[in-house]
């Protein structure tokens, strides 16, 4: 990620030859000439003026400077607008209720044009066209920016202060949801369904019904994203969150961590479930009108108008547009043009081999729940089935676990913790134990989020952990035993019963 380092090399591999990737990420800024949104047609896009718009981080920009500036008065003025105006505030964040998908693969392609919907609006109600969103990195600057916080700012009502939020601005949010680790695997992630959030489950066509339906949720949104939110709750932990400026931050860091994944040369895919998706009616222009895109539209950010000041560009060669390449004291680079592959092609949905186990006993907070699944009678009945899931790819292969149908828990301050196959589980149990997998946390709980989106689902690769636990000589021959300990995620949780694991399945893809 921009500007922070990661130890390199690999882990020790065991007898069990689990496949492992690396981050290879270049680091290199230039621009591409840039297009805007078209008029209602769901593909293309017109030039803006002044090129492309570079987002910036908050904690490198003056309080005081013009991309704060311009975002409090474009906050100020979007709330000032009648309540029917299309650039309304409220009005936007009614958009995100009515349409945003969660829990499966349109999450980030609709959530980007959501953010660009948003800058046009302030560069519309404020005049200012070279207004870029920044981002906010929880991972370098933990706390809510300062910007951010306080009553008012020189001598004027603070429009970017929500006061619905539970923290205050000495809360620092935990490494276990937003730390470099957690960023590592997510970038370390091959396949976009894992990185992204999965197809939602039975998907047959691009029809708008399937916007909202549950996949399982993968790393970036079931851990950062999922738990910036929770952990502020108010307006943030609902469906009105884009009332919260702070929220349009939040999700340009997630776009932001997609821009990188993508521009290190991973596959965003090219199942045309994903690409032909249009989203339309649901986000507008300057003038009001609407406009729509195809999922396939929001994969590279230039043409909508935008970069990030971490993300690595080609530099094409185009007449005229010299005024938009890097500083002469960068060498542009062009892309490679070998595109490394998605580990496979098949969906979750279609496994090289499934085993499952529903569990509907509900977990106790800072109690263990386990979902035992065995492979057959034989006494090394999971290495026995692995074995021949290799043999069928020809290769190695992964280790997945889903656990779907999530009974979501009743109060808001839970978060779940991953365990596979460990004898001694308890609340105390650190996340660098070798048995440890992962973490989740719920993104709205109760009813309504049931009603709109089904239960949820999250998804989880094994295979890290399982060569984790063979290099320590605690191979797993036959029973793999998924193990849950939801911890609350502020004092004082609530004792009463949080959440139902749903089934487990193990996918070996």
């Amino acid at each position: 990620m921009g500007g922070q380092q990661r130890a390199s090399g690999t882990e020790g591999k065991g007898e069990m030859d689990f496949n492992t990737t690396r981050r290879e990420v270049l680091r290199l800024g230039a621009v591409l000439p840039a297009m805007a949104l078209a008029s209602a047609a769901p593909v293309r896009a017109q030039t803006i003026p002044g090129g492309i718009r570079t987002r910036r981080n908050v904690a490198n920009l003056d309080l005081d400077g013009p991309e704060l500036t311009t975002y409090r008065e474009g906050v100020r003025k979007m709330m000032a607008r009648p309540a029917g105006d299309p650039h309304n505030w409220v009005r936007f964040a009614q958009t995100h209720r009515d349409f945003c998908p969660h829990g499966n693969w349109y999450f980030l392609p609709w959530h980007r044009a959501y953010l660009v919907s948003l800058e046009e609006a302030i560069r519309q109600v404020t005049g200012k066209e070279e207004f870029a969103l920044p981002y906010w990195n929880w991972t370098d600057n933990p706390q809510v920016p300062a910007a951010f916080w306080g009553a008012t700012f020189d001598g004027q009502p603070n429009s970017l202060l929500d006061t619905t939020r539970k923290i205050d601005a000495t809360y620092t949010f935990p490494p276990e949801y937003v730390g470099q680790n957690v960023i590592d695997r997510i970038m370390d992630e091959t396949d976009f369904e894992l990185f992204a959030s999965s197809r939602p489950i039975g998907q047959t066509d691009t029809n708008d019904l399937w916007l909202r339906r549950r996949g399982a949720s993968g790393d970036l949104e079931q851990l950062p994203h999922n738990s910036v939110h929770r952990f502020m709750r108010g307006n943030m932990g609902s469906f009105m969150s884009p009332l919260d400026p702070v929220f349009w931050l939040h999700h340009c860091n997630c776009d932001r961590i997609w821009a990188e994944w993508h521009a290190q040369g991973r596959v965003t895919t090219s199942d045309s479930l994903w690409r032909d998706f249009i989203f339309s009616g649901q986000f507008v222009k300057r003038d009001g009108s609407d406009f729509a895109l195809r999922a396939s539209d929001t994969i590279e950010t230039t043409p909508l108008g935008y970069r990030y000041d971490t993300v690595v560009l080609p530099v094409p060669p185009v007449a005229g547009m010299e005024n938009l390449l890097a500083p002469q004291n960068v060498r542009p680079v062009p892309r490679p043009s070998l595109i490394a592959p998605s580990i496979r092609t098949q969906p979750l949905q279609s496994p090289l081999e499934l085993f499952g186990q529903s569990n509907s006993q509900p977990a106790l907070l800072r109690k263990e729940t386990a979902v035992p699944l065995t492979f057959g009678d034989a006494p090394d009945g999971f290495l026995a089935v692995l074995k021949q899931a290799r043999e069928k790819k020809g290769q190695p292969v992964r280790v997945i676990a889903r656990i779907s149908d999530v009974t979501p828990p009743s109060n808001e301050d839970v978060g779940v913790r991953v365990f596979l196959n460990c004898d001694y589980l308890s609340p105390e149990v650190p996340i660098n134990d070798p048995h440890y997998v992962g973490s989740f946390a719920f993104f709205m709980t109760g009813k309504e989020m049931v009603e709109k989106f089904g239960r949820p689902s999250f998804a989880f690769d094994l295979t890290p952990t399982l060569r984790r636990l063979n290099a320590a000589k605690r191979t797993v021959s036959d029973q793999l035993v998924v193990q849950f300990m939801p911890l609350e995620l502020s004092k004082g949780g609530d004792q009463d019963l949080t959440f139902t694991p749903g089934k487990v399945d193990i996918l070996f893809l």
